[in-house]
């Protein structure tokens, strides 16, 4: 176990792209959350949630293979008591309203 003040179990980040994985840790280490997990394909990330326990998920929506917008029902239903924050680049209120529909605990631009 690292040395994180919070969560005890990591935060999984799922971005494609290395440099907002980067971003997301920075942001969330200057809240003095330090216990992070990375993953870079979407395809593997059901696969992580279930190995071991999480705390939250930030998942970004676009993204090739499994989007998160395709992603999210299923980490709802397998992992029900993981919130998932949806990150995004684009400010659409009809995605961001699906998302919470499927079950998304917030949906961040």
């Amino acid at each position: 176990m690292s040395g994180a003040r919070f969560p005890p179990a990591p935060v999984l980040l799922v971005d494609d792209e290395e440099q907002m994985l980067a971003a997301e840790e920075i942001a969330l280490a200057s809240e003095g959350i330090t216990n992070v997990a990375q993953c870079r394909d979407s395809r593997e990330a059901l696969g992580l949630l279930a190995a071991r326990e999480y705390s939250a998920v930030l998942l970004d929506i676009t993204m090739p293979h499994l989007p998160g917008s395709q992603l999210l029902p299923r980490i709802v239903e397998e992992h029900p008591g993981v919130p998932v924050l949806m990150l995004t680049g684009v400010n659409e209120v009809d995605t961001a309203v699906r998302c919470m529909k499927d079950g998304a605990f917030d949906y961040l631009v």
